[in-house]
Formats: structure tokens, C-alpha cells, sequence
């Protein structure tokens, strides 16, 4: 992650042992993480591991152990697309926005966060470090980082409303 001191990360799915060294290394030298997932990584926990795309183990495991772990510096938000939202959709969008180093930077593209997708597929991927593109992707991930709720605002639904 460079030299950046703050990182904005947002994938529709994102795992592998790579992908955890890589964030926990980053934490660990006082790195601030900030990490925007669908709302199916928050009902996971409750409905098992065969509901949504989640993966179980990281969202059970991994994202709680790190919460507790780095408290002030590691905050997870969910974002509501599913059964508690005004419309049904995911979140789709797949980007990394790295602040506070050299130059700011904004990573996108079409592979979700997982080792399998950077590590075997074929994808595209960008790296943009103009101001005005990083300024926009800034904008965006904030206006959605609001609309997103931490865990203990999550709602609570019966799971039987789930489709």
C-alpha cells in the first residue's frame, strides 16, 4: 500500500490469506482502513454461510477479529441493498483509494479483492493518480460511506424476509 497512511476500500467480494497479510500490514503500522461492503456481509454472520455472496470465514472471522484488533483505526460500514432497502441491488463497485502518501491514488477495475482475481484471472485494472479523478472517487466513497451504517446500526430482520 506505499506510502499512503489511509486507505478507502470498497469490493462486492474480497478474500484470501494474500489479501488479509497485505491489510493486516498495513494496520499494524498504524494504518487507517476504512472498508464499505454490501449488506450481505453483515446478515452473513446471522444466516450462515450459504446466504449471499459473503464469505463466511472472512466476514465471521476475520472482519470481527480486526475490529476488535485495531479498533480506532480499522471501521467497516454496510451498505443497504438488500431485504432492510428502498430498492434491491449490490453493491457492485470494486476500488481502492490510497491517501496521505507521496500522491494520492485511486485503484479500480473489474476484479473483486480476492487473491483468486488478482492472483489467476484475467482482469483489468487502473491506476489513477490525477487529482480531479482521485477527487471524484473521494467523493463518491464518502457520499456512500454516509449512506452506509456500522455494525450496531445494521437493522435486525427476521430472517424468513430475506429473499
Amino acid at each position: 500500500m506505499g506510502s499512503a497512511r489511509s486507505v478507502f476500500l470498497t469490493s462486492q467480494d474480497f478474500g484470501g490469506p494474500k489479501i488479509r497479510r497485505l491489510l493486516e500490514g498495513f494496520l499494524a503500522k498504524g494504518g487507517r482502513l476504512r472498508l464499505l461492503l454490501d449488506d450481505d456481509w453483515f446478515y452473513v454472520r446471522f444466516l450462515g454461510e450459504r446466504f449471499g455472496m459473503a464469505d463466511y470465514e472472512f466476514a465471521v472471522g476475520w472482519i470481527l477479529r480486526t475490529q476488535r484488533r485495531y479498533p480506532s483505526t480499522f471501521e467497516v460500514r454496510y451498505l443497504e441493498t438488500d431485504n432492510t432497502a428502498e430498492f434491491q441491488t449490490s453493491l457492485h463497485h470494486k476500488f481502492i483509494i490510497f491517501q496521505g502518501g507521496s500522491r494520492d491514488a485511486v485503484l479500480f477495475g473489474s476484479p473483486n479483492l480476492k487473491d483468486g482475481a488478482l492472483l489467476k484471472n484475467i482482469e483489468n485494472v487502473y491506476v489513477v493518480r490525477d487529482s480531479d479523478v482521485v477527487r471524484r472517487f473521494v467523493q463518491f466513497a464518502e457520499d456512500s460511506w454516509s449512506k452506509a451504517l456500522p455494525d450496531l446500526e445494521m437493522p435486525i430482520v427476521d430472517s424468513n424476509q430475506f429473499r
